[in-house]
């Protein structure tokens, strides 16, 4: 269990944050505080589990545990968020609170000058923290063109078209089509079955230039993390139902031929 390192203000409202492994680490409760995510039990079970974590805290009434999210963690939560700021705290937490978390300074004491021993563990701790920091710098940078995307195609609504995903998530859109298909979120017509909606995907009137009106798909901001999901192998669809096949029961036939 981790202790908390450094707490940080987005608009009077406090995020506190822990180094873990050289992996900047968020309380879940003030992330989802910040994000208006009501039920944060909910959306953190909707997480993978090495995107959750435990921290502690002292408090009057001693050591108080708190839930934590990574990076790929907070990005779900942000993207399940429909709050409109949700896109300017992402801005905010990846351009200025992970750079200041990184950051690491040594003040070198006459007690650390004078105890070897002691100068040699701290440089060794800030060798490891800098390896961290690198691995995590790394992560953050696979990370940004997705990040990118997400800015370019999401609506202001908080939705895009299957499409849009599609290209989101470094994919065909007809194969992402016919995997929703496939798994039973969308109809052969497109439009979603009910019980997606309207939580992973709201259908939309559309209007065409000949005056023509129908109905097409779009994929909210928890839709899109939970496609996600779903490719990678950690969810399976509410209607995905396993049938064993059934042996033929034996009839037993009377027969009388002297009738």
């Amino acid at each position: 269990m981790d202790q908390l390192t450094k707490v940080f203000t987005y608009e009077s409202a406090e995020v506190r944050t822990v180094m873990a492994g050289g992996e900047p680490w968020f309380v879940a409760k003030d992330v989802c505080a910040v994000l208006g995510i009501a039920n944060n039990r909910d959306a953190l079970g909707r997480l993978d589990e090495d995107e959750k974590g435990v921290a502690s805290t002292d408090t009057l009434g001693g050591v108080q545990s708190l839930q934590t999210v990574n990076e790929s963690g907070l990005y779900s939560l942000i993207l399940g968020s429909r709050k409109p700021e949700a896109r300017a705290f992402k801005r905010w937490i990846t351009h200025e609170v992970i750079p200041s978390i990184r950051k690491t300074g040594m003040y070198a004491t006459d007690a650390l000058l004078d105890d070897p021993d002691l100068l040699l563990k701290t440089v060794t701790r800030l060798a490891e923290e800098r390896r961290g920091r690198l691995e995590a710098e790394a992560q953050v940078a696979a990370q940004a063109p997705k990040v990118e995307a997400f800015d370019t195609f999401i609506d202001a609504d908080g939705t895009m078209t299957v499409d849009q995903v599609a290209k989101l998530l470094g994919m065909k859109p007809k194969v992402l089509r016919d995997t929703l298909r496939a798994r039973k979120l969308i109809r052969q017509d497109g439009l979603p079955y009910q019980r997606y909606t309207p939580r992973y995907f709201e259908v939309i009137p559309y209007v065409s230039p000949g005056g023509v009106a129908r109905p097409y798909s779009r994929v909210t901001t928890e839709g899109i993390a939970y496609i996600e999901r779903m490719l990678a192998g950690s969810v399976v669809p509410d209607n995905v139902i396993t049938f064993e096949p059934r042996r033929p029961s034996s009839i037993t036939l009377n027969l009388n031929l002297n009738a």
